[in-house]
């Protein structure tokens, strides 16, 4: 998967509950000739890009969704939102921990209670009696919590693996964002300790980078720089603008996680004039892109990939700079080393992959929503596969779903940026669309319905899924976050390269879904895949 971009466009002054509809949208890549796909969701526009060859879904007016896929050897750049609570500062040790574990291990530096849980709510910390799930306390007690798969429970955020997530209205303001999972995340000048932390990164399982607004960095931040020794800067076409900035090094702590000399994008025209080719409407500042941030955490090491390091499958994604002027940019070929990475793919432990584990909600949303990213997949007893299934998945982050359980096969994307349930159409769904209100475009049934499919999963087996879609125009307006929220993947089926499905946000609502990164090991086999 390569990056993608979300913002949000509609302007509501409360709340969030409201958009301008879902238009989903949809953008071949360039270069190596995959394909690209996505949709958009409400209370927003989401945009979506991909570069040299590799597939993508894109496009599609929403709350916000990033994330793309590319193929191997393509590229898709993605951007997204803001948003999430303060992570990323230094963790103190030798005090109390909140311990967690899925299978054995013993505790250290203290006693601690067990709590076993098989999903549902968010494990907490027990005082007291023997660890029977393993931990990892530095010199205090902890509170030890077993998980065995599902939902959330387990990890801590007293771990160093583990980092606070949520999903809120975002930092627009007036234009708050739907369905967004953010964290917040610290940049560092590298080797020194002058950092400062940026909240509200979208968290993107569908992207592969760390951007941040040009405007909230206030620290000396080194350029990257070009094989010939020239300042990079980077362009981001999305569907409906184009975000642009220098690529600039950085040291990046998210939570207990260190990625040290990181390339990371700074979004904005401060250093570098919008190079004239970078063709689209700029969204390089938070009134255009919503947005503070994007983590883009998905299943590709580096965002581009092989085209950008050939002239003939060059996409245009990376530029070498020699002037702040108009024209100063030019575009330029760069080695996949030198590219943007996944910042999980430079943890020098935790590196393999991540999970994302959120509560159930009620159908009619929630106002805000607390959860955890947790690094790496069984790197410590807080982050086994437990009983989660496996889905495969290829180079470009596809999966296959069929719907319903026992009917056709499509192709499918699970993407955490993806801000709705995207599937199908209308008629192939057998469901009604909203036809007037702020969420024209989405599924509005009369009444909540209850649906079922199947992922594919290891060796072939059918993983069953069951989700619900309600009525997207009789949620309170108050409310930011859904798990019922669906839309009709726009484009389908006329256009083949688009998906049947888009497993976005709410697919995460109630479950733990894992992310394993191509190339790495993991319990499960070598990535790419998903699993829950």
């Amino acid at each position: 998967m390569r990056a993608l971009l979300v913002f949000a466009s509609t302007i509501l002054l409360s709340g969030c509950g409201g958009g301008n509809g879902a238009t989903g949208e949809t953008k071949n890549a360039t270069g190596g000739g995959g394909a690209s796909a996505r949709t958009g969701a409400s209370g927003g526009t989401q945009v979506h890009t991909s570069a040299a060859g590799g597939t993508q879904v894109a496009g599609g007016n929403g709350g916000g969704n990033t994330g793309g896929m590319r193929a191997t050897g393509s590229t898709a750049a993605v951007t997204s939102s803001t948003g999430g609570s303060n992570t990323g500062d230094t963790r103190a040790t030798g005090g109390t921990a909140a311990a967690t574990s899925s299978t054995g291990g013993s505790n250290t530096g203290g006693s601690a209670g067990a709590t076993s849980s098989t999903g549902g709510a968010t494990g907490g910390t027990a005082a007291g009696g023997s660890n029977a799930g393993g931990t990892r306390a530095t010199g205090g007690s902890a509170g030890a919590t077993s998980q065995t798969g599902g939902a959330s429970g387990g990890p801590s955020t007293s771990d160093p693996n583990v980092v606070a997530i949520t999903v809120d209205p975002g930092p627009s303001g007036n234009n708050p964002y739907i369905d967004g999972a953010y964290a917040s995340v610290t940049f560092c000048e590298p080797m020194t300790n002058n950092c400062q932390t940026v909240d509200h990164l979208l968290i993107d399982t569908g992207s592969v980078g760390v951007r941040v607004l040009e405007s909230k960095i206030n620290l000396n931040l080194p350029a990257a720089t070009s094989t010939a020794g020239k300042n990079l800067a980077e362009c981001l076409p999305f569907l409906s603008g184009t975000s642009w900035g220098p690529v600039r090094v950085a040291d990046v702590n998210i939570g207990g996680e260190t990625a040290s000399n990181l390339r990371v994008q700074l979004i904005g025209e401060t250093t570098y004039a919008l190079a004239a080719d970078c063709s689209g409407t700029p969204i390089n500042d938070l009134a255009t892109l919503g947005l503070n941030g994007i983590l883009g955490v998905g299943i590709n090491v580096e965002d581009c990939g092989t085209a950008c390091a050939s002239q003939t499958t060059n996409p245009g994604l990376y530029y070498a700079c020699t002037a702040a002027r108009t024209g100063g940019c030019a575009v330029t070929t760069l080695p996949v080393a030198s590219q943007i990475a996944n910042p999980i793919s430079v943890f020098s432990v935790d590196n393999n992959g991540l999970s994302i584990q959120l509560p159930s909600i009620p159908e009619n949303g929630a106002q805000s929503v607390s959860g955890q990213l947790v690094f790496g997949i069984g790197t410590r007893s807080n982050n086994g596969l437990g009983s989660a299934k496996v889905i495969q998945s290829d180079a470009n982050g596809l999966s296959m779903t069929t719907f319903p359980v026992g009917g056709t096969a499509y192709n499918s994307i699970i993407d955490s940026g993806s801000n709705g349930l995207y599937f199908l159409n209308s008629t192939t769904a057998k469901l009604s669309v909203c036809t007037s209100g702020s969420w024209i475009g989405f599924y509005c049934p009369q009444t909540t319905t209850a649906l079922g499919a199947s992922l594919r999963g290891k060796d072939n087996s059918a993983v069953p899924v069951s989700f619900s879609v309600a009525n997207a125009s009789k949620f309170p307006s108050q409310n930011c976050a859904f798990s019922t929220v669906g839309a009709p993947m726009t484009g389908y089926p006329t256009d083949p390269t688009i998906p049947g499905f888009d497993w976005g946000l709410p697919f995460y609502f109630g479950r733990t879904v894992f992310t394993a990164l191509e190339t790495k090991n993991t319990p499960a086999g070598t990535g790419p895949y998903f699993a829950f």
